[in-house]
């Protein structure tokens, strides 16, 4: 198997190849009140003894716009499951040899817009083609219901 580019980790599970591929990072200040239920204090203490910056967080995953995130892309035969967002992610799907219509799964964990938005670019074409989209359905039938969506509101 090849070494990975940067953006990109590959690990072997048995018959499955797991490729981890960020979506890019977010650097937030640390400030009181970050962290809900901890003092500034003790946070800045956590991350010292873990030998991070105290000042500072690189969050891997944020919610909303582009963001950082991390996205899997597993092969398991024929079949490749990957996982839609926005920002570096097809970069990096490209430098791991990934072209977007070989996404045949995409694996939906909840319907917010910072998981569900990658899957059409901004012409509102699909950016994973052939892929078929999973999403739990208690997770479906809470976004799907009639009562619910007649509710939300318009933008």
């Amino acid at each position: 198997m090849a070494a990975p580019a940067a953006g990109v980790l590959r690990v072997q599970l048995g018959s499955m190849t797991a490729t981890t591929v960020s979506d890019g990072i977010i650097q937030r200040p640390l400030a009181e009140g970050f962290v809900r239920n901890a003092p500034l204090a003790a946070v800045q203490q956590a991350l010292k003894d873990a030998g991070l910056p105290t000042d500072q967080l690189t969050v891997p995953y944020a919610g909303g716009g582009r963001r950082g995130r991390t996205a899997r892309a597993v092969r398991h035969r024929q079949r490749r499951i990957g996982a839609p967002t926005n920002g570096k992610l097809l970069e990096n799907l490209g430098r791991a040899g990934i072209a977007p219509d070989a996404i045949t799964a995409v694996v939906i964990s909840h319907c917010h817009g910072d998981h569900i938005n990658g899957l059409r670019n901004k012409a509102g074409a699909l950016v994973f083609p052939r892929a078929r989209i999973y999403v739990p359905t208690p997770e479906w039938a809470w976004w799907m219901d009639d009562q619910r969506m007649t509710a939300a509101p318009m933008r």
